[in-house]
């Protein structure tokens, strides 16, 4: 029944709780900080017994906080002070609560913050008392970590448990009345979200995509409501400043579109399943079409490699599928890695000559000719003195044409099914046009490329003719070669790939 030091700090009722959270005497540090750490949804303790003595205020009296934001959990957390019984003051003593068990209910419901909610007291003080502990603050990271100590049996695993729940539960609500929104800020959490969205409508449910094993945002999610009314009005929000970044509202036509590409058993998409687009039209990258195939380097069971036409430097090459597929975020799983294996075979490749680095670039935009866009990931090795240009290059050149990428870190790309995933948890639905740029280090930018959106149909060859100093290359009709030009070029690029084709890897092996 001790009171937390410093819970009295950024309300509104301080001064009448100061004399006794800003006191040591009165008020546990060791309260505040397990406080801090679990995160209770109502903390209730008693006032301080203390006679009232001349020029000090009786602090036997009821206090009820405005409610907190944690940082570390989702809800809030309202902090209740009763007085004691029979009190000559007539102070509240007894305090009714309607507590539901947060457990059975509405994510939405439990994560809503109430308009009078300040931030957590603790997390002002803590700065203060953590230099105090550590000599000036010189180690606060680990200080930090001392206040919240693993005193739960399993608590990792069981967070991990429930972040994946979370991740693959079902949405509640109607799919013609949820949005999905892209570029958050990694700081906005669910009560935020739904606290700047509920302004629009009341929510069926919310679900932000969280990387289950750190738990941080991946800048999405999806959001559902209960009204037409509540979605017309988040729509209008679409690039509207949120937390200092400029959001993209769109409608989640995921289960519209499923319904062409192919649904699980449980409603989900699977790549697998999908229906076989239009028959092609002689598409220039479809194999039965003859179109250059002496320009192919190497083939595997699902996909091929071949040298760009124009290539802005001899070693540029197309990773293609067989199958006439529009994008990589529609790719069977099958083909999907072995596309990603050739990937992952060039980055060696370019590493083992120089230490380069490679740039691969896919634009995925609808053909209404040809059968349609036939997916090709152009791969170009970059000089080791440049590689690291990469990144800013393509932000600078999308910051030109007036977009901005939505960014993948390497870690949640580590297949291609897991980069595939990333992609297309990024797009409105699977066959969404985009633009997707994969870096040296292996982050991967995208931006989805909404209807009537204008877009540099030249914009990777452009961009990465100015990385390797070559701007004559952009254009690759410029640097088109005869026949034999292209065969001798095709011949070398296989020889010196062949250590690092995933294809000949997997024959040796066999062997």
């Amino acid at each position: 029944q001790t009171w937390p030091k410093d819970v009295h700090m950024l309300s509104r009722y301080k001064d009448a709780m100061t004399p006794i959270s800003g006191e040591e005497k009165n008020a546990s540090r060791d309260v505040a900080e397990i406080a801090n750490v679990i995160c209770p949804r109502y903390h209730v303790v008693a006032s301080l017994l203390s006679p009232e003595s001349e020029g000090e205020q009786n602090i036997d009296q009821f206090f009820e906080r405005e409610p907190y934001r944690n940082v570390s959990a989702k809800h809030a957390t309202r902090f209740i002070s009763l007085a004691s019984v029979g009190n000559s003051k007539k102070q509240k003593w007894l305090h009714a609560l309607g507590i539901e068990p947060g457990g059975t209910m509405n994510p939405i419901k439990l994560c809503q913050m109430p308009p009078d909610s300040t931030p957590s007291p603790y997390a002002m003080a803590g700065v203060s008392s953590l230099q105090q502990r550590g000599g000036g603050g010189g180690n606060q990271q680990s200080l930090k970590r001392e206040l919240k100590p693993d005193w739960r049996d399993n608590a990792d695993a069981k967070k991990k448990q429930r972040l994946e729940e979370s991740q693959t539960r079902a949405l509640v609500g109607d799919a013609d009345k949820t949005i999905h929104v892209r570029n958050l800020d990694y700081r906005a959490d669910e009560g935020a979200i739904a606290e700047y969205f509920g302004e629009c409508g009341e929510l069926a449910d919310l679900r932000l995509g969280r990387d289950v094993e750190t738990g941080r945002s991946r800048g999405f999610c999806k959001i559902a409501f209960k009204t037409k009314e509540g979605v017309d009005a988040a729509l209008e929000r679409d690039q509207q400043n949120f937390y200092g970044r400029d959001i993209r509202v769109q409608m989640d036509r995921q289960q519209q579109s499923r319904q062409y590409n192919g649904e699980n058993k449980n409603g989900g998409y699977d790549p697998n399943k999908r229906k076989p687009p239009p028959p092609p039209v002689s598409c220039w990258f479809c194999l039965s079409n003859n179109k250059d195939t002496h320009m192919i380097a190497s083939i595997g069971n699902a996909s091929f490699v071949a040298m760009d036409k124009g290539g802005l430097n001899p070693e540029h090459a197309q990773i293609v599928p067989i199958e006439h597929v529009a994008a990589f975020s529609m790719l069977p799983d099958e083909t999907c890695e072995e596309v990603w294996s050739y990937l992952q075979g060039f980055r060696k490749f370019a590493e083992a000559t120089e230490d380069r680095g490679v740039v691969a670039f896919e634009r995925h935009l609808t053909l209404k000719n040809k059968g349609g866009n036939h997916m090709h990931l152009n791969v170009v090795p970059i000089p080791s003195n440049r590689k690291h240009l990469s990144k800013k290059i393509f932000e600078q050149a999308a910051k030109r044409c007036d977009f901005t990428w939505d960014i993948i870190a390497p870690e949640h790309a580590q297949t291609g099914i897991a980069a595939r995933s990333a992609m297309t948890s990024l797009l409105s639905f699977p066959e969404a046009e985009y633009y997707a740029v994969h870096l040296p280090d292996g982050t991967i930018l995208i931006t989805e490329v909404k209807q009537y959106d204008k877009h540099w149909m030249q914009f990777g060859r452009e961009v990465i003719s100015h990385l390797l100093k070559t701007p004559e290359t952009a254009n690759w009709q410029s640097v088109v070669q005869d026949e034999d030009g292209e065969i001798e070029r095709t011949n070398a690029f296989k020889e010196s790939f062949k250590p690092f084709d995933p294809v000949m890897e997997a024959e040796e092996e066999e062997e």
